[in-house]
């Protein structure tokens, strides 16, 4: 049963597809309703989730489609990857461009140059079709700033689950239309590091996301002691089964993460990120205010 009057929001990125969710995916959406989270943004990361991407939009109205080419995947792409691509968002012209970017981290697999040429052809598609961009980017700040420079920010730029540090988040946000989204992945940096930074994020440049069923919010003591109002989370999330893997609802506890830490009040950056994500994602110019008693999936 809904929950009446939570401040709705918006998950700006997800991976629905992914089979680690537990239940059916109206199963995963209800709860997610009933929790204030009215659409979400799934994002694909190679070519064999894309149609599943679209499934899920295809029956649920309240996804929001994106395809795109997750530098963890690059090795696994075929020949003709890029023209796949290209069709799937001529075909799903609501659709987004994501989940795209650059990886130096122990994890990715690709060679770098491959990167790079992957993540530059889908910038240049991504704008092309004027389609927003959802970006990963993990210890690859400068070369992702090069290719937003060289190439443009024509189209919203959605830095997903951000947590780089208060100056390049700068260095990125004076190129224009980008945006930052927080996520679980926030806490696991040192809240001395990770304040400065989302108190540098203008309000109409920040977006929620749970990046599920990644992204997991787990508060150390350091993150308890900086921001006390948030004592009571660690148990909730317990409580709610998101302590292993996440699923959209968690966006309910994300913002009050984020809220505190910017000192706001939740109902003001649940409008704010809201109406950013509606404006990215759906062509939407001022919404995102109201209660949850409105978000029905589907």
């Amino acid at each position: 049963m809904e929950r009446q009057g939570l401040p709705l929001l918006f998950d700006a990125h997800c991976h629905l597809q992914d089979d680690r969710l537990p239940g059916s995916l109206d199963e995963v959406l209800q709860e997610a309703a009933a929790n204030g989270v009215q659409q979400v943004a799934c994002n694909g990361c190679w070519q064999d989730d894309w149609q599943a991407v679209a499934a899920a939009a295809a029956a649920h109205p309240a996804v929001v489609p994106n395809f795109g080419l997750h530098p963890w995947w690059v090795p696994r792409r075929s020949p003709d990857w890029l023209e796949q691509l290209r069709r799937f968002l001529e075909t799903h012209p609501q659709a987004g461009l994501g989940e795209c970017g650059l990886d130096r981290g122990p994890r990715a697999e690709a060679d770098w140059q491959l990167q790079v040429e992957a993540f530059e052809q889908q910038l240049q598609l991504a704008q092309e079709l004027q389609r927003p961009v959802s970006i990963h980017c993990m210890r690859a700040f400068g070369a992702v700033h090069d290719a937003l420079r060289r190439l443009g920010t024509s189209v919203p730029v959605v830095l997903h689950s951000w947590t780089g540090a208060a100056e390049m988040t700068a260095a990125l946000l004076q190129l224009g239309n980008v945006y930052v989204s927080l996520s679980g992945h926030l806490a696991r940096v040192p809240p001395h590091k990770s304040l400065p930074m989302v108190r540098a994020v203008p309000l109409d440049r920040l977006l929620l996301e749970s990046d599920s069923p990644d992204g997991v919010l787990q508060l150390s003591p350091a993150w308890l002691e900086a921001l006390p109002s948030l004592q009571h989370l660690p148990q909730q999330l317990r409580e709610a089964g998101l302590h292993q893997l996440n699923r959209p609802c968690v966006l309910r506890w994300t913002l009050q993460l984020v809220a505190a830490a910017l000192g706001r009040a939740e109902e003001e950056v649940a409008a704010a990120t809201c109406a950013n994500a509606r404006r990215i994602f759906c062509g939407l110019g001022s919404s995102g205010g109201g209660s949850s008693a409105a978000a029905q999936p589907g």
